[in-house]
């Protein structure tokens, strides 16, 4: 039992100390320093809260094929971005490869163990590693290392373990906000070019725009910017930005013939990390002298030009730089910038009406760009094109890559309750087309296999999809031209050039959405953990049942708590194999709740106004607290929601509690609950109990998100309930330690008291009898003499007395065994009556008796029986004295196992005074004048050896009295 609180004051120690280390990180992961500094911070908490010599964290590279050291306490600093190791390398290495905990006593002992010289950590001798994991996935490894030889335990196992989760989140918060940081500097890039390029519709001064920024956005040394000329075929220099060196060297390409000629041939664009080691390009460009990259210009499904840049600069004392990859994806969205505006330049040229219009265009995605609330934006995003192109009908998706399907996320000209209906596959109807194709469509009729038309007539339709480096995002479609009777290729061109913008501007809404979602659920992570330390706070201040149990029920239902209406708490009854209602706290009404949230203290921190509420009393009265103790609810074959809650070790939240079968209708009807949740108390893989919560009065449904805060907070509960059980046991054992010795001294004194009583009897029994025998001589001899034949008399009668006083004492202290032997109890009971019947009657004493005819025999010696009712009548006689009164004597059997004969004796009087109810037992106790306070103490001693027990009350009613209550075993000793 010591080793089991022992266990359970080290587990909580764990958890005490995992809560601390958790509140710190979740501090660091809140704080505003970046990466590295955070992670330093992490290593520098993790090796002081666990005692450890030596910690440091290894990240997983984007290729997932090595790992870096990125911040210790106790290595070698400078080992810190240059040590390396390969993924399946090393006890780190392994650990990260296998996403499996490893603690080692001697580490250098172990056959996967790398000594890696620059670490400086061959001082250390234990180690323990655990995977970083975000999602399933190990992004790298937490270690802790120690001087000494060490055993690390199961619970230090699991704490790292916890911490590495943490760090797992952080690390990857981290990395996603330095990522959607660059990814901002490269939209910020590219909205600035395509503000530049929308600044001008005059083509010469738009192209020169073109390859300056491009040079520019990708640190080009020079570039050239070709317009493909459909009559000659040829590729015509436009515009460049290089070294007038260079520029004499340019000249036309025909296609095919150098890197331009090669893009339009291919289509494709082309990136040569260095030219002098391509054979294929390396007579290609005359310009360049290491590298050299171009992308084509292209507008729908035909090339209109390239783009051609070659030598990265490098700054002074750099190696030669190259150009990347993301180099090329800048420069193809660039492109695509690019390719839009010549067109729209080249519209401009053709029309003054539609340069306007691309002008009202570019100024309104200039404005949508600034907005970062999605829903506006996609709202605002259909409602602008559909006014600009007059369409009667406008519908916006978004592609859901988990489910490949384009979603409806706004509607124009249409019931916004449509929208959860128009989901569309890839290559499903005109939506999936162009998700599929990503293209732009445009149809003077449509069909009637589209979804679309299910729900609404459409006549005629232009559609384009929405993408952002290449990637599909979604697609916007205008239906019903209302000014005319179809939409034209200037109609299409306009959603397309439309589209680019509003694009960005909804990809920037959808990663501002996402980052502001992530910080969110991040403050609401840490809000929970605060909150569970608080209550977890509070119900370490007792392991008194009763308060313990309000502390948790407290902690449910109170505002800053888990926040729920009301609660109650079930715990499992191993023996009857029932839930059994021991606690239900909440309001009886919609105003006494309004009373009672008003009445909660709204300052102090939360275990504060846990502790201090004084409504205990209040709760235990409550309706719905009597009605959770009259419940039992059968948990084997039990198939409401809380018996599958023990079964099943897990929670439920039911929406529908009328219709719901799992629903246990008592406990429905009874608090009238419309839906509520259930979550198991677990203590050590074992179910205890469980936790009821409903919403009634505010009617706020149950989430997820609740029901798995309701769950987090329930492992805790059921640990704080499990210690105070233990500790409750071994309360409960001390008092029957207590209570034995205390018997034991007892029966060695009154051993030690019948000894000297025997002896003492014996010693006064012989001048007692000859005493006697003198007396009653005398009284015949003096016949004639009144005074002293009256005091012989008396002498004889208290030589009687004397003897009766002796006999008790040598009864009491001989313990005579039973003799057990087949008895009726109705018989020994009816033989005692008669003796008592004439003289009970001559006291105007009533003798009623209620003996049962369906008593079984039971085993006992009916002679010591009849000396206890002997004793038990004779009280009752000298209790009711001269002024009679009733003895009322009744036998039944109990119903209860195992079974038992119950003997029940009651008697009108002045009943037992309360201050000495507890001593009538005890040998040489009496309150009477006369007697040796032995009688009752027989009884009970005939009883005890009989196996049976022995009550005594008051009666409340007028006449008074006391009743004593035997109960006898049926079964053979």
């Amino acid at each position: 039992m010591v080793d089991q609180i022992r266990g359970s004051i080290d587990k909580a120690n764990i958890e005490v100390l995992s809560l601390e280390i958790l509140s710190e990180i979740s501090r660091i992961a809140h704080s505003t320093l970046d990466l590295k500094e955070r992670l330093d911070s992490i290593v520098n908490k993790t090796a002081e809260k666990i005692g450890a010599d030596c910690c440091y964290i290894s990240l997983m590279d984007k290729e997932e094929r090595h790992l870096t050291l990125k911040a210790t306490k106790g290595l070698n600093i400078r080992a810190v971005d240059k040590v390396m190791l390969n993924v399946g390398e090393g006890i780190t290495g392994w650990v990260a490869k296998e996403k499996v905990p490893v603690a080692l006593r001697e580490a250098h002992l172990d056959p996967r163990f790398k000594y890696v010289p620059e670490t400086g950590e061959e001082r250390f001798r234990s180690m323990m590693a655990v995977p970083v994991t975000v999602q399933e996935k190990c992004i790298g490894v937490l270690t802790v290392q120690t001087y000494e030889p060490k055993d690390f335990s199961e619970d230090e196992v699991t704490l790292l373990s916890t911490i590495a989760r943490e760090i797992g989140g952080i690390i990857r918060n981290a990395q996603l906000y330095e990522s959607i940081n660059h990814r901002l500097l490269e939209l910020t890039t590219l909205y600035e070019v395509g503000q530049a390029l929308t600044s001008t519709l005059d083509l010469e001064t738009l192209l020169k725009l073109i390859i300056k920024n491009s040079v520019c956005a990708t640190k080009a040394k020079g570039g050239v910017l070709r317009l493909l000329d459909p009559e000659s075929n040829k590729l015509v220099v436009k515009a460049y930005s290089m070294p007038d060196e260079d520029a004499k060297r340019l000249e036309d390409l025909d296609i095919g013939k150098g890197v331009a000629g090669k893009i339009v041939e291919t289509g494709n664009p082309i990136l040569i990390s260095d030219t002098r080691l391509n054979e294929e390009f390396i007579t290609v460009s005359q310009i360049a002298s290491c590298c050299v990259m171009g992308v084509p210009l292209k507008t729908k499904d035909h090339i209109i030009g390239t783009i051609t840049l070659y030598d990265k600069s490098y700054m002074e004392g750099e190696e030669a730089a190259t150009f990347t990859s993301e180099d090329l994806q800048i420069l193809s969205t660039l492109a695509s910038q690019a390719s839009i505006a010549i067109e729209n330049a080249k519209f401009y040229q053709q029309t003054f009406k539609n340069a306007r219009e691309m002008e009202t265009l570019f100024s309104l995605s200039k404005g949508l760009t600034s907005i970062l609330d999605l829903h506006f934006v996609l709202d605002s995003v259909l409602r602008m094109i559909c006014e600009l192109l007059g369409g009667g009908f406008g519908i916006l998706t978004l592609y859901d890559e988990p489910s490949q399907e384009l979603i409806t996320k706004s509607l124009f000209g249409a019931a916004p309750s449509m929208i959860p209906h128009l989901r569309f596959k890839i290559g499903e109807g005109t939506t999936g087309w162009i998700g599929e194709h990503k293209e732009s469509l445009i149809l003077e009729t449509m069909g009637t296999g589209d979804v679309k038309t299910q729900y609404l007539p459409i006549r005629n339709l232009i559609g384009v999809p929405l993408i952002v480096r290449d990637r599909l995002i979604g697609t916007i479609e205008i239906a019903n031209k209302v000014s005319a009777p179809k939409f034209s290729s200037s109609d299409l061109m306009f959603l397309s050039t439309f589209a680019g913008q509003a694009s960005i501007a909804i990809e920037n809404a959808n990663l501002y959405e996402k980052a502001k979602q992530l910080a969110e659920e991040n403050i609401k992570k840490a809000t929970e953990l605060s909150i569970l330390h608080e209550i977890g706070s509070a119900l370490a201040t007792t392991l008194d049942m009763d308060r313990l149990l309000h502390i948790i029920l407290t902690g449910v239902t109170i505002g800053g708590g888990l926040g729920f209406n009301r609660a109650i708490l079930f715990l499992v009854d191993e023996k009857e194999n029932v839930l059994k209602g021991v606690l239900g706290v909440g309001p009886d009404s919609g105003e006494e709740a309004l009373l009672m949230w008003n009445r909660q203290p709204s300052s102090g921190s939360l275990r504060e106004r846990i502790l201090s509420d004084d409504d205990m009393v209040i709760h235990k009265d409550s309706s719905i607290n009597k009605l959770t103790m009259s419940l039992r609810v059968p948990i084997e074959g039990g198939t409401s929601v809380l018996a599958r809650t023990i079964l099943d070790k897990q929670g439920y939240i039911i929406h529908d509690a009328m219709h719901d079968p799992r629903t246990l209708p008592p406990l429905r009807d009874a608090i009238k609950t419309e839906s509520f949740a259930t979550a198991p108390l677990i203590a050590k893989g074992k179910v205890i109990g469980a936790i009821f919560v409903d919403n009634h009065f505010t009617k706020r449904p149950i989430t997820e998100d609740d029901m798995r805060f309701l769950m987090m907070f329930a492992n805790q509960a059921s640990l704080a309930i499990e210690n105070a059980i233990v500790y409750s046991n071994l309360e409960e054992t001390n008092k029957s330690l207590r209570e034995a010795q205390e018997r034991l001294i007892q029966q060695e004194r009154m051993a030690a008291l019948g000894e000297m009583a025997t002896s003492m009897a014996h010693e006064i029994r012989n001048p007692l009898v000859s005493i006697g025998g003198f007396a009653r001589r005398l009284r015949d001899k003096l016949a004639t003499d009144e005074h002293a034949r009256k005091y012989s008399d008396i002498i004889f009668q208290e030589v009687y007395r004397l003897e009766r006083i002796l006999q008790e004492i040598l009864a009491f202290a001989k313990e005579a065994p039973p003799a057990f032997v087949s008895a009726d109890i109705n018989k020994v009971i009816e033989d005692v009556l008669f003796l008592f019947r004439d003289s009970l009657s001559a006291k105007n004493i009533r003798i009623v008796t209620g003996l049962s005819s369906e008593l079984p025999l039971i085993s006992a010696d009916p002679q010591q029986l009849k000396q206890v009712f002997i004793n038990l009548f004779a009280n009752a006689e000298q209790a009711m004295g001269e002024s009679g009164g009733a003895l009322w004597v009744s036998t039944r059997l109990s119903s209860e196992l195992p079974p038992e004969v119950q003997i029940e004796i009651s008697n009108t009087g002045p009943g037992i005074p309360q201050e000495i109810m507890a001593n009538i037992f005890n040998p040489f106790f009496t309150t009477k004048s006369a007697g040796t306070g032995l009688g009752l103490a027989i009884v009970h001693r005939i009883i005890t050896s009989h196996h049976g027990t022995i009550r005594v009350k008051n009666r409340t009613e007028p006449e008074g009295g006391v009743t004593f209550q035997i109960g006898l075993p049926v079964l053979w000793r």
